[in-house]
C-alpha cells in the first residue's frame, strides 16, 4: 500500500485488541496509528466527537 493511510482504533475494542493498531500501521510504510481510550470497535461511533476532528485533519492534508 503507498497511500497515505491513518489506522484508528478504540481501546476498548471487545473484538480485536488496540496493540494491533500499531502493529498494522507499522507494515505500511508512512502510516500512522491512533487509538481512541473509552472507545470501543465502531470507534467512529462511539467517539464521533474526538475521531472525527483526527480525520477531517488527516484527510485535509
Amino acid at each position: 500500500m503507498r497511500a497515505p493511510t491513518l489506522v484508528i482504533w478504540g481501546q476498548q475494542d471487545q473484538f480485536d485488541a488496540s496493540w494491533q493498531a500499531g502493529e498494522l500501521a507499522r507494515r505500511i510504510p508512512g502510516a500512522a496509528a491512533r487509538v481512541f481510550p473509552g472507545c470501543g470497535h465502531s470507534v467512529h461511533e462511539d467517539c464521533p466527537a474526538e475521531v472525527n476532528p483526527v480525520l477531517a485533519d488527516f484527510l485535509g492534508r
